[in-house]
């Protein structure tokens, strides 16, 4: 049971991942087959007690493989970098900076280049009193975790409620299916809302410098 529930977790990671980078229009086949496109500077939020919340998926392996050597971390106690299921992870162990680095190469290259990641990890602290969607309110799950993942489909009118001091700068719909598929489609708070499989709803906010984001989603076909 708990492996099940690890490798379901590593599926979520990677599910973020990739509704990130089609939103975002990026070909993940030449994301992941381009060594020089790991990103370099990497802001996570750490989560006490939830291991799945600190880890963020940077490139994949497998079909799109990357390649990567001779992994140091400035602060081993802060993040690391390591190989799992299919992908290279960064965890974050605790609130801090760190600078990982490696040697990375893509499928079908002889040649490793230096890369580095400066991480930055700050303690999660959920932003919103409510986050309701239809009959729903999701809002505890949030507590521990910035992104929630459902099984199930859900839809209703979504209201979400900001902690004081907090401010929503923005709501996106990303649709993983359809003639919007990948596109980020701003909607307003109080618009109803339907997620299907595939799709995610993103919440960012902010308190002065600080910034948030929550992630609703519903889990793809086979997850």
């Amino acid at each position: 049971m708990k492996k099940r529930k690890r490798i379901i977790s590593l599926l979520i990671a990677l599910a973020v991942l990739a509704a990130d980078l089609v939103a975002a229009g990026i070909d993940t086949a030449v994301y992941a087959d381009e060594a020089n496109q790991i990103q370099t500077v990497l802001k996570m939020e750490y989560v006490p007690g939830n291991k799945t919340a600190n880890e963020t998926a940077i490139a994949y392996t497998g079909q799109w493989t990357i390649s990567m050597k001779s992994v140091k971390s400035s602060k081993p106690g802060v993040a690391v970098l390591k190989k799992n299921a299919g992908c290279y992870l960064v965890e974050v162990k605790k609130a801090g900076k760190a600078t990982i680095s490696f040697k990375a190469k893509a499928a079908g290259t002889s040649k490793y280049i230096d890369k580095k990641i400066k991480v930055t990890a700050v303690k999660y602290v959920c932003p919103v009193k409510k986050f309701r969607i239809g009959g729903k309110n999701l809002a505890w799950k949030f507590r521990k975790n910035p992104v929630v993942a459902r099984n199930k489909a859900i839809s209703g009118r979504l209201k979400v409620t900001a902690k004081k001091g907090w401010k929503i700068k923005e709501i996106v719909y990303i649709s993983r299916t359809g003639a919007k598929a990948g596109k980020h489609l701003r909607i307003r708070n109080g618009k109803t809302v339907r997620l299907k499989k595939g799709d995610s709803l993103k919440v960012r906010l902010a308190k002065g410098k600080k910034e948030r984001t929550l992630t609703c989603m519903v889990l793809p076909e086979g997850f």
